[in-house]
């Protein structure tokens, strides 16, 4: 997958339909130390990605069923799991039956 972006005006002359860009937000807590919460409550995930995720879904007016591509950070593979749970795609713990079933593979759900 790759991206251009580019203004909104210049997107208009592409011959592709845009996709724009509604929303972004970046995220650190208090937890956090060297990418990964291990004070936290939790190492099953990453507490920024659940308060970037309602965040960044207000700020663009939309929800998890209104995203039909995603390209979440992958910095390391596990952690791609629970950016699909924290960002709704799938329910927390379903993450692994979710990817297993396709929907993150060319022609799913969510390529």
């Amino acid at each position: 997958m790759a991206f251009v972006v580019t203004s909104v005006e210049r997107a208009r002359d592409l011959a592709n339909t845009p996709a724009l860009i509604a929303g972004a937000r970046q995220s650190i807590v208090k937890e956090s130390r060297m990418m990964t919460p291990f004070y936290g409550d939790s190492l099953s995930g990453i507490a920024e990605f659940d308060a970037c995720a309602g965040d960044v879904y207000s700020m663009a007016g939309l929800a998890p069923d209104d995203i039909d591509v995603a390209c979440l950070y992958d910095h390391f593979s596990p952690w791609v799991l629970p950016q699909l749970e924290a960002f709704g795609f799938c329910d927390r713990g379903e993450a692994k039956d979710f990817i297993k079933d396709g929907h993150i593979a060319r022609g799913g759900k969510l390529p």
